[in-house]
Parts: C-alpha cells; sequence; structure tokens
C-alpha cells in the first residue's frame, strides 16, 4: 500500500499509479479502534489498508481542482481576517486619539469609519 506524503500546496502531484494499482484515499482511523489498539503510524497503515481492502475506504484521491479550491478558499479566509484585523486597529488608534478626532469617528462604524477617513476622498 502506498502512503501519500503531506499535501504542500495546491499545485502537489497526485498518488502515482504504477503497474495499473488503483489508489484509493483512507479516511481517518476510527477513534475506538486507535484507543484499543494504540496510537502508531504502523497499526494505522494496517488499519488503512484493511480499510481499502474491505472497501470501505472508497473515496477517490483529490485531484488538482479540489486544490485550487482549498487555495482559493485559504486566500478569501487570509482576506478576510487582514480586513478585520484592519478594522480592529482603525478602532484602537482611535481610543487614544486626540478628542477632536475621536468626536469625527467615534460615532461611525467599520467601513464608514476608513471612507470618512480616507484622505484621497474617492
Amino acid at each position: 500500500m502506498w502512503k501519500a506524503p503531506p499535501p504542500t500546496g495546491p499545485a502537489s502531484p497526485g498518488p502515482p499509479t504504477p503497474n495499473g494499482h488503483q489508489v484509493v484515499e483512507v479516511n481517518r482511523p476510527d477513534k475506538a479502534e486507535r484507543r484499543r489498539t494504540g496510537k502508531s503510524d504502523p497499526i494505522d497503515a494496517y488499519a488503512a489498508a484493511r480499510a481499502a481492502l474491505s472497501g470501505r475506504a472508497g473515496s477517490a484521491p483529490k485531484d488538482d481542482t479540489v486544490g485550487g479550491i482549498r487555495a482559493l478558499h485559504n486566500a478569501a479566509r487570509s482576506a478576510v481576517k487582514a480586513r478585520t484585523a484592519a478594522l480592529n486597529q482603525i478602532g484602537n488608534v482611535l481610543v487614544t486619539a486626540p478628542e477632536t478626532i475621536r468626536a469625527k469617528y467615534g460615532q461611525l462604524k467599520g467601513t464608514d469609519r476608513t471612507e470618512a477617513s480616507d484622505p484621497s476622498g474617492t
């Protein structure tokens, strides 16, 4: 049984199929079985082989489309986190700002605050 290395990114090569062998993706081992038999790589490998041979692990390996979708999802999640961090930072700076600035921007929330403080006026 071939064990795939951990993926390194969306362009990771898929698992090889030498000699026409069918490659299947095996889900995580059953938690109850892992507690009974112990937690180790050889035991997990045997459990994966048993699952593949019995047909319980019948999902097809992920292709490049899944990797691309994962990369887009990670980029979107990162953008949301960066936006939230920037809005929080603006609000935190406003707490220590002079009274005139706090009076001007203190009542505004979120993106309204950033639009009102834009020096270009666009």
